[in-house]
């Protein structure tokens, strides 16, 4: 039981971890502006802090 909900628990982290990286890519190829580097650093911060925080929040339901 308690390997299944680690299994659950890495699929969870690996999609999230997934989503934000196409989320750079996509802002990557879709902006056109100046200072990219600024934008991706700083949308990148943002979804890590969040991506930390859930799954801080997801561990407190496995134990």
């Amino acid at each position: 039981m308690d390997a299944q909900r680690w299994i659950s628990y890495f699929v969870m982290v690996a999609l999230m971890l997934g989503y934000t990286v196409v989320l750079i890519i996509g802002i990557r190829a879709a902006y056109r502006g100046p200072l990219l580097w600024k934008v991706m650093s700083r949308t990148s911060s943002i979804f890590m802090i969040i991506n930390v925080l859930v799954g801080i929040s997801t561990l407190g339901f496995i134990y």
